[in-house]
């Protein structure tokens, strides 16, 4: 007779509810001895989910949101609304209890069949809408990402190049919504008597709804010296329903940064690439390469003939483009380059031709309101008959 602890191991071949039963039979002498016992056990494959999918982060509840998600068996869904208790959730299942009016934070988790937190999480900034609207006319309603409500038909302070970027809705009054556009304005006057430019940014027909989500992203731009002023209409079935004003301020100084790379050295003749690296709040519109000049004895002060070339033609300038107004899923794929250039490092190749010695070769870069920077650097040249060919 043996007394202990015995083990048994058994790998189940499939997910599912398995039992394990053990008999014992024990003979002394001539008596037997039996006994059983068993354990049910529910056996699961290694939890995991997939297919997650979830309402757009920054995004307007127009129709209550939902997750949808595939799951092994065994793992549970908890949802957190604004950072309340985790409560159980099913695939599909609308979340109806949104705050209006402000960003509601709705955090997805899930647990294992044995309570542990997985690593699948997702967590969205959901904007709630008010369920209806007692007025004739259509409620319109705008917030920014930090939370802080557009206070609509009210001047707005911004600083020349900066960006807006709200979100909101347009609830029906009366009448169904069946068409809406924003329509940008630049004003060189407060009293908006004289319009610069105009352009719509934004739009939809054949609605025949209730409730239209807004996006609203743009940059403000000024080309003058003093501010310039700019108003966003919001028009309903065609006709007013809000607007946006803001007051901007003259591009402040030291706007654009500008440097020329590398300090380098080449032959006489043999072109050198380089480097005119720009950030601007406003859009660019040229880079001038100047002319080298020759740095210390001898010869100082001495300008050599040079021969350029950049990637839009062969000459020592580039200009750009630009807009000020731009539809709002420009701006969404494209950022500030959707009104024109405003960074980037643009090379010149450029051949010296003189005496040896070090040169000095500038750029100067003007931007809108003719803003202006420049920048400098040193290349070594030495003239020599027996320079590289480049092939």
């Amino acid at each position: 007779m043996n007394n202990g602890v015995y083990t048994f191991i058994y790998t189940p071949t499939a997910a599912g509810t398995w039992t394990f039963a053990v008999s014992a039979v024990l003979t002394v002498d001539s008596k037997t001895y039996s006994g059983s016992n068993s354990t049910t056990e529910h056996v699961y494959v290694k939890p995991a989910v997939s297919n997650l999918q979830g309402p757009e982060d920054y995004s307007v509840a127009t129709t209550n949101p939902s997750f949808t998600f595939t799951t092994t068996d065994g793992v549970t869904a908890y949802l957190s609304v604004n950072g309340s208790t985790h409560a159980p959730y099913t695939s599909g299942s609308a979340i109806t209890n949104l705050v209006p009016n402000q960003w509601n934070t709705l955090t997805l988790t899930f647990q294992d069949p044995w309570n542990n937190p997985m690593s699948t999480t997702s967590t969205v900034h959901i904007l709630g809408v008010q369920s209806s609207n007692s007025a004739d006319t259509p409620y319109v309603f705008l917030i920014d990402k930090n939370g802080h409500v557009v206070n609509t038909n009210d001047w707005i302070h911004k600083n020349a190049g900066d960006k807006i970027d709200l979100y909101g809705y347009i609830l029906q009054g009366k009448n169904a919504i069946n068409s809406y556009d924003i329509v940008e304005s630049y004003y060189t006057n407060e009293n908006l008597t004289t319009m610069s430019y105009t352009g719509s940014v934004a739009s939809e027909t054949s609605l025949n709804t209730d409730k239209v989500p807004l996006r609203l992203v743009a940059y403000l731009f000024n080309e003058q010296a003093s501010d310039t002023f700019i108003k966003f209409n919001i028009n309903v079935n065609n006709s007013a329903a809000a607007f946006l004003r803001y007051d901007v301020a003259p591009v402040a100084a030291n706007s654009i940064n500008v440097s020329v790379s590398p300090v380098g050295g080449t032959y006489e003749s043999v072109p050198a690439t380089l480097n005119v690296t720009v950030n601007s709040v406003q859009p660019l519109t040229s880079i001038i390469l100047g002319q080298p000049f020759k740095v210390g004895e001898p010869f100082d002060g001495y300008a050599t003939t040079t021969a350029y070339s950049n990637s839009q033609n062969k000459t020592n300038v580039m200009t750009f483009d630009h807009h000020y107004i731009m539809p709002v899923s420009t701006v969404e794929a494209s950022d500030i380059a959707a009104y024109g250039t405003a960074s980037g490092t643009f090379p010149f190749d450029v051949a010296f031709y003189g005496p040896s010695g070090t040169y000095q070769i500038g750029a100067t870069v003007t931007a809108v309101a003719n803003q202006i920077a420049t920048a400098t650097t040193n290349y070594v040249v030495q003239a020599d008959t027996a320079a590289p060919t480049i092939k």
